[in-house]
């Protein structure tokens, strides 16, 4: 280390053998046995599940990662509010649009969000009816809603063009005055593939096209038609009335205590490196600390203008610096 050459160690071995004069400073905790491991905790039912959760929330899991997709019972636990739900929601169940179209990357919460309305809906004593495939028809205050879950699917021997025309039949022709649709329509799906569609019917579909390419452009509804473009969301941009970005919301859920109560009581606790991470986010002072920094991470990436951060990206990040570790992954 010292700047002048001559007063540092010649050789490596020099090196090693001053590092093995120094005499043992700390005191190091006893050595984790090989079978107490969170995994195996968890398969024998003593651990917590939901750091069982957490595990599967990101795509390289060397467990599973069921968790990257659709509402489980923790996925909706940890559903973090969004301007969709503030506005968008309450909009849609009061009838003020005819067709909703929400597209963005995989990931982006756009199924998510529309299972989310449907469970509010349902909560206020709408029903529902799940189509086999893709999808759900609901009735709520007078009003017939269909949903498509993944506009960019086959369905059975339904081709995706095909089941592209079924949805969006009430929407054909050069004029809305011309729309008349018995029930209000829901989609999510992929900017692309939407506007490939559109443009290859464009004869049957010339207005809907315009009013799509237009929502694109200014995000404002026209005829009935409310679309929103997922793509210009950011998770680090502090939303209005909210406290703090996406981000910060959802790592302060997935942290929340309630969900770590059950590792109190593991036998590793006083050294488990995931209740540690979890612990230290909960801090009233150095928890702050610690997500400041985070998200000023995060804000890098996303100004670079090189990656569109999902909610499945963050989330899926964040459950990785959690809990990710060797011992998690050995079975």
């Amino acid at each position: 280390m010292p700047p002048n050459a001559a007063n540092r160690l010649p050789t490596a071995t020099d090196l090693i053998t001053a590092l093995q004069a120094i005499p043992q400073a700390l005191h190091l905790p006893p050595p984790v046995e090989p079978d107490v491991t969170l995994s195996r905790l968890r398969n024998d039912g003593t651990g917590n599940p939901f750091v069982s959760h957490l595990v599967t929330l990101y795509s390289q899991s060397h467990r599973s990662n069921a968790g990257t997709r659709g509402l489980d019972t923790f996925g909706d636990q940890t559903y973090i509010p969004t301007l969709l739900d503030d506005e968008l929601l309450p909009a849609v169940l009061q009838g003020e649009f005819n067709l909703v179209i929400i597209t963005g990357n995989a990931g982006d919460g756009k199924t998510a969000f529309l299972q989310k309305l449907e469970l509010y809906a349902a909560e206020q004593g709408g029903s529902l009816d799940h189509r086999p495939v893709n999808g759900c028809r609901m009735v709520f205050n007078g009003r017939t809603y269909l949903s498509n879950y993944d506009g960019s699917q086959d369905e059975g021997d339904q081709t995706n063009d095909a089941v592209l025309d079924d949805f969006f039949a009430p929407f054909q022709g050069s004029d809305a005055a011309q729309w008349h649709p018995e029930e209000v329509r829901l989609i999510a799906i992929n900017e692309g593939r939407l506007m490939d569609f559109l443009t290859s019917r464009g004869d049957s579909f010339s207005q809907l096209k315009t009013v799509v390419s237009e929502g694109l452009q200014t995000g404002m509804p026209t005829a009935g038609v409310a679309l929103v473009n997922l793509n210009l969301r950011s998770v680090v941009a502090d939303g209005p009335g909210r406290q703090g970005s996406i981000l910060e919301r959802q790592i302060r859920k997935l942290t929340h205590p309630k969900f770590w109560e059950p590792c109190k009581t593991c036998e590793i606790a006083d050294r488990c490196y995931a209740l540690h991470n979890a612990q230290t986010c909960q801090d009233p002072i150095a928890g702050e600390k610690v997500i400041e920094r985070m998200k000023a991470l995060y804000t890098l990436t996303h100004l670079r203008n090189r990656l569109h951060i999902t909610l499945r990206d963050l989330r899926s990040a964040l459950a990785y610096l959690l809990v990710s570790d060797s011992q998690l992954r050995r079975d």
